[in-house]
């Protein structure tokens, strides 16, 4: 009986010991290492379902959502890129520095297969229900017809959004867009200058049109038979190297996220001009010591040709308040009222007059046009839904380490469109 206890204890301590030995760690592989190397028919994956999304878009492709707003084809077109993988529209870099949207589709399919043999690609979907299709399932015509509805779906809904002028997700992605009308919308001094200095703002709300051998624009801004090549810049090549130290800090302050970033040079006959992309409707530039934003999303266009709209009314007014101090004062907010409704104002002024006890930190702590402390570097105004004599206009704010959106809702006054409140991120709105 003794002998039992003994041997069977010891049993127990061994395998410990074992089990100990063989769950130590292995040294991390990438995710795409693991897509390369592991079976794809041997994971018992034809017992997967097949996702919600696709089944749904095999029933009606060409539905029309119930509710058909940018946001909400966003999000259908954002659940399908979860379950089919990256559309042909997105920025994937291949060894020619091209994308597949430039290649094509029939390249398109070479490049995927290109992926799985260069581990320094990495744009497949490997941990996704693509990566399960390209093996285990790829003999099923049922997962077949689901993967051509999908996509089928996600190109419907992506046409809509365009005719909507939604921005991407709601539609197709131009990340690479450089030859098209961009607009000043910001100035501040160069960080490479340290006394203080007056900021000329006569360029504020114009534009420029970027063609393959001229830029058109204000003067100086414009330039014929001009040299136009593009290249990449570290921090350090900014702005000709002109950034202070810490170069790193001071050009994600500025809004870069990742480096390289490209930069486009204009050499014209007077001056060249370096245009550095921030992002894909993003741009800035140095001129007399002062660091401008040219930027082409769907706000910048309606300020110049239907500047009455809802969202040209946005952009004018987020235009107007970038262009000088962003606290909550009553002086601050002057140049912004005439894109206000007389109810919004009135209650402005009446906040001013009675909530602000001396001492105590204020109701409204921060910037309520931007849902902010730390102000924002840029901002982009979106497609405007109009209902009536109401319309909503999204509005996406971003600086290097975040990105958000504040939602504006206008109202159609005897003076036109105006601004009578903000929601916020979390709900709550200004009002």
């Amino acid at each position: 009986m003794h002998r039992l206890l003994i041997l069977t204890a010891m049993s127990v301590v061994l395998t410990a010991c074992t089990t100990t030995k063989e769950v130590k760690p292995e040294p991390p592989d990438s995710a795409m290492e693991k897509a390369v190397t592991a079976p794809l028919v041997d994971l018992n994956l034809l017992r997967k379902k097949i996702p919600d999304v696709p089944r749904d878009a095999k029933a009606a492709p060409y539905r029309m959502p119930d509710i058909a707003t940018c946001d909400t084809l966003g999000l259908e077109i954002q659940n399908l890129n979860v379950a089919l993988g990256t559309d042909l529209d997105g920025r994937i870099a291949n060894r020619d520095g091209g994308t597949i949207m430039q290649k094509g589709a029939e390249e398109a399919s070479d490049a995927a297969a290109d992926a799985l043999k260069d581990l320094t690609t990495g744009w497949i979907p490997y941990r996704g229900w693509v990566r399960r299709l390209i093996g285990a399932e790829r003999h099923s015509r049922e997962v077949a017809k689901h993967v051509a509805a999908g996509i089928t779906r996600r190109a419907f809904l992506k046409g809509l959004g365009q005719s909507r002028e939604c921005v991407p997700p709601a539609a197709p992605s131009a990340s690479g867009r450089l030859l098209a009308t961009w607009r000043l919308v910001k100035t501040q001094p160069a960080l490479w200058i340290e006394a203080e200095m007056a900021l000329d703002r006569r360029l504020l709300g114009q534009s420029l049109l970027l063609e393959e051998d001229a830029l058109t624009g204000p003067h100086p801004l414009v330039c014929e038979d001009a040299e136009i090549e593009s290249f990449e810049s570290s921090p350090d090549g900014l702005f000709e190297g002109s950034l202070p130290a810490p170069v790193e800090v001071n050009a994600h302050n500025l809004g870069f996220t990742a480096f390289p970033a490209q930069t486009v040079r204009i050499a014209c006959k007077n001056a060249n001009f370096d245009l550095h992309r921030v992002n894909g409707d993003t741009l800035l530039f140095a001129l007399d010591n002062q660091i401008w934003t040219l930027a082409s999303p769907v706000g910048t266009h309606a300020a110049v040709r239907d500047s009455g709209s809802p969202k040209g009314i946005v952009q004018q007014l987020l235009e107007a308040h970038f262009a000088g101090p962003m606290e909550f004062r009553k002086a601050t907010v002057d140049n912004k009222r005439a894109h206000l409704t007389p109810a919004l104002s009135t209650a402005i002024d009446h906040y001013f007059a009675t909530m602000i006890l001396e001492g105590e930190v204020p109701p409204i702590n921060g910037d309520p046009f931007t849902d902010s402390q730390e102000y924002p570097a840029r901002f982009s105004v979106d497609a405007a839904t109009v209902i009536g004599d109401t319309a909503t206009v999204p509005v996406r704010l971003a600086d290097a380490w975040r990105q958000y959106r504040v939602v504006y809702h206008l109202s159609l006054t005897k003076d036109g469109w105006r601004v009578f409140d903000l929601v916020y991120r979390d709900g709550s709105r200004l009002t």
